[in-house]
């Protein structure tokens, strides 16, 4: 040992990503893709959900069980550990597009964006045509309708800095 206490090589450098904002016209170029991901996010936890009912029952019971039963059981922990993998894979990759995932039960998501300098969310589920509403971060129960002159706006991108 030498002394020295361990550092990093760049501790100024921040390991957190910048945070995306979006814009109407960037989240509704999204949407396809979103609803797509979402659709398999719903039906792996329509999937976990009959799995972990059934292991429930089974787990209740395991001093009981027959031998195939308990053949079941061990089947059921392994499927329900290989959905929840790709459960978790199927939210990374929503995050990494900067899609936050509101209530994975009903598949509602967020696209984060800036609302009167406050962080906020456009916020889309399943059964919406297309993203009409926005909520304050921190307030997802209070979905409001997007004005209509939000959608007349320049994309964050076609702006200039002076």
């Amino acid at each position: 040992m030498n002394g020295f206490p361990k550092r990093a090589s760049n501790p100024s450098r921040s390991s957190k990503r910048e945070a995306i904002v979006l814009d109407l016209p960037t989240v509704r170029k999204m949407l396809p893709l979103v609803r797509h991901i979402i659709a398999e996010l719903l039906a792996y936890e329509q999937q976990l959900s009959a799995l972990l009912w059934e292991q429930e029952g089974l787990e209740r019971n395991r001093r009981t069980l027959s031998w195939p039963e308990r053949q079941r059981r061990y089947f059921l922990q392994d499927e329900a550990t290989r959905i929840e993998v790709r459960r978790v894979d199927t939210v990374t990759e929503l995050k990494g597009l900067g899609v936050l995932v509101i209530d994975p039960v009903q598949g509602r998501v967020g696209f984060p964006t800036i609302v009167n300098t406050k962080p906020a969310f456009f916020s889309w589920q399943p059964g919406e045509d297309e993203v009409g509403y926005w909520h304050f971060a921190g307030d997802s129960d209070r979905r409001r309708p997007i004005p209509a002159s939000w959608a007349n706006e320049e994309p964050l991108a076609s702006f200039q800095r002076k």
